[in-house]
């Protein structure tokens, strides 16, 4: 069961961040097999005064952090990154604007 946790800065309305989570929650189901709904998603909002956005990333810097069992098969993992990225694209965010990390966690270490 993956987790992810997505970081934005504030000023999104409530109807752009209900998208971005449908949109990673999407990426789950066509990728990784999860049913719909069922990953657990954190949005959270940070205040320009409260990160420092490498410079080359827009206001719309979008960080997504992903837990997951390990294992899973490198081109997977490609999938999954080219199909968050596609469907936030189709949200308004350039590409250059999202930042994914994916954080494999043996199954032992989870409970």
């Amino acid at each position: 069961m993956p987790y992810a946790r997505i970081e934005i800065a504030t000023g999104r309305s409530a109807p752009e961040k209900s998208a971005l989570l449908a949109a990673v929650d999407a990426a789950f189901v066509t990728v990784l097999g999860v049913p719909p709904n069922d990953a657990f998603l954190r949005l959270f909002e940070f205040t320009p005064e409260n990160a420092r956005i490498p410079q080359r990333h827009g206001a719309g810097f979008t960080f997504i952090e992903i837990q997951l069992y390990a294992g899973r098969e490198p081109a997977t993992k490609a999938a999954l990154c080219r199909e968050l990225a596609s469907r936030l694209g189709a949200l308004g965010l350039p590409a250059g604007d999202l930042s994914i990390a994916l954080v494999e966690i043996p199954r032992d270490n989870w409970g």
